[in-house]
């Protein structure tokens, strides 16, 4: 993002935090009580607030700083054709830019919010058992580290959990936008092949293996259910209330795998049958089989698959990989093993520190998005043409709309 007040005003706010966080750190090292002495605070926060929306602006960055000069014959034109190439080729960029405007819109609504909350007759809602409860009042919490106790307001634990908000939310983006670039360099454009009948059917089965490679896969497959494993064994079980194994998440990667390929054959099979258009039948087969078979697999899952201990769930595990790369279907093996990672980051981390939705709710929720993600990385080709297939016959039965309506 170029530099502004979109970023000037975060990098300002994240100088002034910056500041009071360095003076308890000096103030701890030199054994000073207490740890925060909030008019040093002001004082050294406020000097960095002030330089970090100072950068934020730009006033450290040397092409802000250059002189102006006519351009030369071909330059302008050369300058733009090297910024859009710039632009559309730094991930870093336009992952900073969308950060930093964000942060300042949700500054900017909370400061909304807190001058409609400050104002006098403003309106309010008041729900508290003291009657003389003020809404321009903030709460203050003790955390104990340590041997140490801080005195800290709720609005400052707002903060803190709006920077780790972004902050997670920023590393998750980062490294699904780098891998994306890195899987689209080179890539090369290919001309147009013509239209494709909507009656071609997309799925497309794996050529089995040959015997090194299904060896490389069974190494790998036992690597994976080892390694989990062992986490179970270094974090101990039962790992929540609702399953006892981290070994939990590949398996239940493993039953939503096997009941994709059990809706992939459904579909070659069954919908051959029928004499619909090919996404027609793909869909009315996904609503009715594919929402039986979502509620079948949650159920084993949940009540099943959760509650396996280490050793059951290791055998369940090796047994469903093993299969996957015996039938010689790499693809559904490796969707298998990136989903049951994701699976674990999103139920703890992406999602589950965030919003702490009820236990089933969460699992679902961090199932869909992990199921998805793998999709996107693993077959985009795949989903590009279900898309597109999906949008060609949309757009199909718009054009005869207006015949049908004569």
């Amino acid at each position: 993002m170029q530099p502004g007040p979109g970023r000037a005003l975060p990098m300002g706010i994240l100088g002034f935090l910056a500041g009071m966080g360095l003076l308890v750190v000096i103030r701890y090292l030199q054994s000073l009580q207490p740890y925060m002495e909030p008019q040093l605070g002001i004082v050294l926060g406020t000097a960095l607030a002030a330089a970090g929306f100072i950068y934020g602006m730009g006033a450290f960055d040397p092409l802000m700083n250059t002189h102006a000069h006519e351009p030369e014959e071909g330059e302008e034109e050369h300058a733009h054709e090297a910024a859009d190439d710039e632009a559309e080729d730094d991930p870093d960029r336009v992952l900073g830019g969308w950060l930093w405007l964000s942060s300042s819109l949700l500054i900017l609504l909370l400061v909304v919010i807190a001058a409609f909350a400050l104002l006098p007759d403003g309106p309010g809602l008041r729900i508290s058992g003291d009657p003389l409860a003020d809404f321009a009042s903030i709460g203050v919490v003790q955390l104990h580290v340590g041997e140490a106790t801080f005195e800290m307001t709720q609005l400052t634990l707002l903060v803190a959990f709006t920077l780790f908000m972004f902050l997670s939310l920023a590393i998750a983006a980062g490294a699904l936008g780098l891998l994306m670039h890195a899987l689209h360099n080179g890539v090369k454009t290919v001309g147009d092949t013509g239209h494709t009948p909507l009656q071609t059917e997309l799925l497309s089965g794996d050529v089995a293996g040959s015997t090194p490679a299904l060896l490389r896969q069974g190494i790998l497959v036992a690597a994976v259910v080892a390694v989990f494993a062992a986490l179970d064994r270094l974090v101990g079980t039962p790992v929540t209330n609702e399953f006892v194994t981290l070994s939990f998440f590949i398996g239940a990667a493993a039953v939503f795998t096997w009941s994709l390929l059990l809706l992939g054959l459904v579909i070659r099979v069954v919908a051959r049958q029928l004499h619909w258009a090919w996404v027609i039948r793909a869909l009315v087969i996904l609503t009715v089989v594919g929402l039986t078979l979502n509620v079948i697999d949650f159920v084993v899952i949940w009540l099943i698959v959760s509650q396996f201990n280490p050793t059951t769930a290791a055998i369940f595990n090796l047994v469903l990989l093993l299969a996957l790369a015996a039938t010689g279907m790499r693809a559904a093996l490796w969707f298998t093993i990136v989903s049951g990672i994701l699976l674990p980051l999103f139920y703890f981390v992406l999602i589950g520190l965030v919003v702490p939705f009820a236990p089933p709710l969460l699992f679902g929720i961090s199932a869909g998005n992990a199921l998805m993600i793998t999709a996107l990385v693993l077959r985009p080709k795949f989903l590009k043409d279900w898309l597109g297939r999906g949008a060609g016959w949309a757009a199909i039965q718009l054009r005869r709309l207006p015949n049908a309506l004569q």
